[in-house]
């Protein structure tokens, strides 16, 4: 996937200075960049595991809309990103009406996760 030198900056500006990167943000914006998270090899794409993990997604795609293109190139590649994909909408939904914990639930669905949940929809790591 190539993108243009636009979203590329914006992409790079976002990873630079945002305070909502973690891992699973990171392998949308890689993907839009059409890169891999190279220390880790091209089957590695941590998805999101809880709410918060979400939400940087969230508002990457937000930020730069063209990192849409990351999420669906993911979800060719992979089942779990395949589910996010499809619950996205309803995810950023709730999110964005303060049903956290809700949110959390469906995206530990989506992902096969069944990890333990603290009260705010976070997993408890």
């Amino acid at each position: 996937m190539t993108c243009r030198p636009e979203t590329e900056l914006a992409v790079l500006r976002w990873l630079a200075f945002s305070d909502h990167v973690g891992e699973s943000s990171k392998t949308i914006a890689t993907a839009v960049l059409g890169q891999t998270l190279a220390r880790r090899g091209p089957d590695y794409m941590p998805t999101p595991l809880d709410a918060g993990d979400f939400n940087r997604c969230r508002l990457l795609v937000e930020e730069v809309p063209e990192c849409w293109a990351g999420v669906e190139a993911l979800a060719e590649q992979n089942a779990k990103w395949r589910a996010l994909r499809d619950e996205w909408h309803r995810i950023a939904g709730m999110l964005r009406a303060g049903k956290v914990a809700e949110a959390g639930k469906v995206v530990r669905r989506a992902v096969g996760a069944e990890l333990p949940a603290d009260g705010n929809g976070e997993v408890v790591r």
